[in-house]
């Protein structure tokens, strides 16, 4: 039997990469000055470019990367695009019945404007809004959805169905799968593609993106300073979108981030 080669990265981002490479973007080798200085090449620093560039144009943006844009959790998560419903009950008690419906809707509008952005820009993402289903594998797993389902009932939120295993089985038949719970408004899509078409839309806006370019120091300004290795980038505004890279960072930063792991 030939087995494959142990992945370098994450089989999402390999897989994107093959596909289209993209042009290499350079690491910072110089002093510069930017209105916008984003830290971090994940899609939230990828769209926070994105939508300053959309809204304003005429709005200079640098991007620092220490890695490749999209190698870190952007490039390797799940793929599951279905906003915030199946937290509901989570949403519910930090935020009450109104803030965590408010929220969910929010969030929900974000899975078909993502379907139609990818449309729009030619980026092949694997974007389907079929549905995705979760299920239990074991006797402990049976009914974990039960507290979720039951307050989006309270609540007349239709979002999921509950699945017998016979259910379950009729749409994949695997032996170890067991009861679940279908969410038919979510979509799928391949996370690292989306990510890399990310990067080839806003270079064409006319971000700045600097890659294998770590920041050493960052000063929150005004002005706001990031130096690397090899030059600084003084901006009139900065983004922290490192994720949970910024629990990292001293004081104030670091006191004002909460990691989930």
């Amino acid at each position: 039997m030939n087995l494959p080669r142990p992945a370098r990265r994450s089989w999402w981002l390999e897989e994107a990469l093959a596909a289209e490479p993209g042009p290499p973007c350079p690491p910072l080798d110089r002093d510069t000055e930017t209105d916008v200085v984003i830290l971090g090449g994940g899609y939230t620093g990828m769209w926070t470019a994105h939508f300053l560039k959309e809204r304003h144009p005429g709005t200079d943006v640098v991007l620092l990367e220490r890695d490749i844009c999209g190698g870190g959790p952007s490039g390797r998560n799940g793929g599951f695009c279905n906003g915030f419903w199946e937290e509901l009950d989570v949403l519910v008690h930090a935020l009450g019945p109104g803030g965590a419906l408010e929220t969910c809707r929010v969030a929900e509008r974000s899975i078909g404007e993502i379907g139609r952005w990818c449309e729009r820009h030619g980026v092949d993402a694997w974007y389907s809004r079929n549905g995705h289903m979760g299920v239990a594998t074991s006797p402990a797993q049976d009914g974990l959805w039960h507290a979720l389902v039951e307050e989006a009932t309270r609540l007349r939120v239709e979002w999921l169905e509950e699945l017998s295993t016979e259910e379950v089985r009729a749409r994949c038949d695997s032996p170890v799968f067991r009861a679940g719970v279908f969410a038919p408004r979510a979509a799928t899509l391949q996370p690292a593609r989306l990510a890399r078409g990310l990067r080839r839309v806003i270079a064409e806006q006319g971000v700045r993106i600097y890659e294998r370019t770590a920041v050493r120091r960052f000063r929150q300004g005004p002005p706001a300073e990031a130096a690397t290795e090899r030059g600084r980038v003084r901006a009139a505004y900065g983004v922290l979108a490192t994720g949970a890279w910024s629990s990292r960072m001293r004081a104030p930063v670091a006191s004002r981030t909460t990691t989930i792991s």
